[in-house]
């Protein structure tokens, strides 16, 4: 039998409410906790690639990739990548014990046409990986799926920007063009326009697409530009400044927290309290 993978299989169960995927704007993606279970899947036929980490708890995969059998035990920390036109795996069975995992679908040519990503990235094929390790990547799943359990109360832009992260990283430990480091940064003008409208807008529900239209450059490039002129990504900067001018009120005036939170971004005192 050929199937297309999905994101959970039917022994898991999703960790994140429907309400709050909803509200994601990021790749397509979830939490799974599994106490015990035991998937059988035959012959891959995926339509996008697949990225797995198992964040807690041990399993036993078996697998036919091509003509050779396989079986791994992964561990806390592993990741696996599975990408159309790949090696083709004819049998997968996924045996969790006590496991939570996050899985997203780090669709290049979505980001593509959603123009968040480098048209010559929309037929770039990624190398298939079943087992390895990247912390840097793991955190990045973490922060989305703890984003979306959350209620995504970052925003469009965390939403974005997180996802962007996963792209590139995966362009870069597992793409096959050769990446060069990004140059240039944004002119006067364009720096002080971005800074001003963040300065005006940063309790509201920014977007990558508002900041780059502003400038005149794609929204690809404007990512790059903003990292490499303002030394960390949009979203950051935008967390910082919300930050500054919270404590700039709790200093000056007897608003309350919760008053103060939501005036500077924050869609709750809970939310405002844990990005400290």
């Amino acid at each position: 039998m050929t199937q297309t993978t999905p994101l959970a299989h039917p022994c898991e169960r999703s960790l994140l409410p429907q309400q709050h995927l909803s509200k994601w704007t990021g790749l397509h993606g979830g939490w799974y906790a599994t106490p015990q279970g035991d998937a059988r899947l035959g012959t891959l036929d995926l339509d996008r690639p697949y990225l797995a980490l198992l964040e807690r708890g041990q399993a036993v995969v078996e697998c036919v990739v091509d003509a050779k059998s396989a079986v791994r035990n992964p561990r806390a920390g592993d990741m696996c990548l599975l990408v159309p036109n790949g090696p083709r795996i004819r049998h997968y069975r996924w045996q969790p014990r006590n496991t939570r995992q996050i899985k997203f679908q780090p669709d290049l040519r979505l980001l593509c046409e959603q123009g968040l990503l480098d048209e010559r990235y929309r037929a770039m094929p990624l190398r298939q990986d079943l087992n390895f390790q990247d912390p840097e990547l793991a955190s990045l799943l973490r922060c989305m799926a703890h984003e979306i359990a959350s209620g995504c109360p970052n925003g469009t832009l965390f939403a974005q920007s997180l996802s962007l992260g996963v792209a590139r990283r995966l362009i870069q430990t597992h793409g096959a063009l050769d990446v060069q480091p990004e140059r240039g940064r944004f002119t006067p003008p364009q720096a002080r326009a971005v800074r001003d409208f963040i300065a005006s807008a940063f309790a509201q529900n920014i977007s990558i697409d508002a900041l780059a239209s502003m400038t005149g450059v794609s929204k690809p490039h404007f990512a790059r530009l903003f990292r490499s002129t303002f030394g960390m990504p949009p979203h950051r900067y935008v967390l910082k400044l919300r930050l500054q001018e919270s404590l700039n009120m709790l200093r000056t005036g007897d608003t309350s927290l919760a008053d103060v939170a939501l005036l500077c971004g924050f869609s709750s005192q809970s939310h405002f309290t844990g990005a400290f």
